[in-house]
C-alpha cells in the first residue's frame, strides 16, 4: 500500500466544499487511477471519496492485489462471473449504502460522473466499461435518495494540473515509451512490414516496460504507417501489413500506459538515407515544434504555442500543411480536454499541465510529425520522452 496522494485528494475535496457536495462517487477508470493511484482490470470498482475523512474503494475480490497498489486502504470486495455469485451491481449497491450510512452520507448532495466521452481504457484494453447511467437509479436509492449532481467538469478541470506524484507517474510512462520506440527505430528497415514494426514496438512494451522502476502493468498500442499512407496521419490510419520501401518516410503514432498513466508519441524516420526534400520537412516540423515548445510557459493562452508552430512554418511555405491542433492534455488518458492547444483555444497555460506538442506536415503522399508530451514548468515547456526527435538531421 503506498501512501496517498495528499495532494491530489486535498485538492479534490476543497472542490467538493466549495460546491457544497458531501461525497464523489467514481467508477470511470481514469477517475479511479486520480482518486486511488489502482488501475482497475474490468471497470468495476467504484471509489467513494467524502469531503471530509477518508474515501473507500469498492473492488472486485479478483483485484484486491491491484487495489493494494493503490493508496485507499479501505477496501470492500464484491464478487462477480462465478456461478452462484450475487449480481455485481446489486452487491455494490448495497456496499455504496453501507458506506452512505457509516458516513452520514445517506441522503446527502452527492456528485458524480454524469456526463463524459471518451474514457480510459482498464487492464482489459480492449473492451472498456463505462456503466455508470444504468446503474445509477440503484445507487441513487441505496444513497437514501439524494440529490446526485454532475461532476464530471469539474473532475475534467482538476485533473488537467497534475501533482507532483502524477507527473512522476507520465514522465515512467514515457520513459517505458522509449523502450517501443528504440524498437521501432532498430526494426523501421526496407523490406519490413508495418504490422512487423508494430508486433516489435509493442512488444518491447511488454518484455521491457512490465518490471521497469517497478511498473507492474504497461501496454503499448502502436500504429505504424508508411510511403504515401503518412499523409493521411492528420487522422488516425491503423496499421497494415504494407512493405516498406527503401527511401520511404514511416511514422508511427504510440499510446503507451504503465501502471494506469498515459504517454502519446509520434517519431518519423526514412527507411534508408534521407533525401534532400525529406531533410526539408524535417527541418520545417522541427521549427514549428521547436517555436511552439518555448512558447509553452505558464500564463500564456492556450493558442500561443499553436500561433507560434504555424508562423514558424511560413519560412518554409509549409503553414497550409499544418492542418490539426499542436496538443491536447495527457496523463489520465490518452487524450485529455486541458490543455487544449489549438488556434481558438481560450484557457491559460499552468505549471503542472502536461500537453502533447505534435506539429505535423501532410501532403498528397508525404507526411511528417514528431510529438512529445511536455510538462509546463515555471520555466517552459519540458520534453519528457529522451528517444531521438528528427533522426537524420540529429546526426
Amino acid at each position: 500500500m503506498q501512501a496517498p496522494d495528499v495532494e491530489r485528494w486535498e485538492r479534490v475535496q476543497s472542490r467538493l466544499v466549495e460546491k457544497k457536495i458531501s461525497a464523489l462517487v467514481c467508477r470511470l477508470t481514469e477517475n479511479v487511477v486520480l482518486l486511488s493511484g489502482y488501475w482497475p482490470i474490468l471497470g468495476r470498482s467504484v471509489v467513494i471519496f467524502p469531503a471530509e475523512g477518508k474515501p473507500v474503494l469498492l473492488a472486485p475480490v479478483s483485484e484486491t492485489e491491484e487495489a493494494e497498489r493503490g493508496w485507499i486502504s479501505d477496501v470492500r470486495p464484491f464478487r462477480l462471473y462465478r456461478i452462484g455469485d450475487s449480481d455485481p451491481e446489486a452487491s455494490i449497491a448495497k456496499l455504496l449504502g453501507e458506506v452512505f450510512a457509516e458516513r452520514g452520507l445517506l441522503g446527502k448532495r452527492i456528485g458524480y460522473e454524469g456526463s463524459y466521452g471518451d474514457i480510459a481504457a482498464t487492464q482489459r484494453f480492449f473492451e472498456p466499461w463505462a456503466g455508470i447511467h444504468s446503474v445509477l437509479p440503484s445507487w441513487v436509492k441505496a444513497g437514501g435518495n439524494g440529490e446526485w449532481v454532475d461532476f464530471a467538469a469539474d473532475l475534467v478541470d482538476l485533473s488537467g494540473i497534475k501533482t507532483e506524484r502524477e507527473i512522476a507517474r507520465v514522465r515512467l510512462a514515457n520513459e517505458v515509451a522509449d523502450f517501443g520506440l528504440a524498437a521501432f527505430y532498430k526494426e523501421t528497415v526496407p523490406g519490413k512490414k508495418e504490422s512487423e514494426i508494430a508486433a516489435a514496438v509493442e512488444s518491447a512494451i511488454l518484455s521491457q516496460g512490465i518490471g521497469y522502476k517497478g511498473v507492474a502493468h504497461a501496454r503499448g498500442e502502436a500504429e505504424v504507417i508508411s510511403g504515401p499512407r503518412t499523409g493521411t496521419a492528420w487522422d488516425f490510419p491503423t496499421t497494415t501489413g504494407r512493405v516498406v520501401q527503401n527511401g520511404e518516410l514511416v511514422l508511427i503514432e504510440f499510446a503507451v500506459v504503465a501502471d494506469g498513466y498515459w504517454s502519446d508519441l509520434t517519431r518519423t524516420v526514412v527507411a534508408g538515407t534521407m533525401n534532400d526534400e525529406q531533410r526539408r520537412l524535417a527541418s520545417a516540423q522541427r521549427a514549428a515544434y521547436l517555436a511552439a515548445q518555448q512558447a509553452m510557459k505558464p500564463g500564456v493562452s492556450d493558442s500561443e504555442p499553436d500561433a507560434a508552430a504555424r508562423k514558424a512554418l511560413e519560412a518554409y511555405g509549409m503553414r497550409d500543411l499544418f492542418v490539426h491542433h499542436t496538443g491536447h492534455g495527457i496523463g489520465f488518458r490518452y487524450h485529455e480536454a486541458i490543455p487544449s492547444v489549438h488556434p481558438d483555444s481560450k484557457g491559460i497555460l499552468q505549471a503542472g499541465m502536461i500537453t502533447s506538442l505534435e506539429p505535423g506536415l501532410y501532403g498528397e503522399n508525404f507526411g511528417y510529425r514528431v510529438e512529445d508530451n511536455v510538462l509546463i514548468t515555471a520555466s517552459g515547456g519540458e520534453p519528457l520522452c529522451r528517444s531521438p526527435r528528427w533522426p537524420g538531421l540529429e546526426a
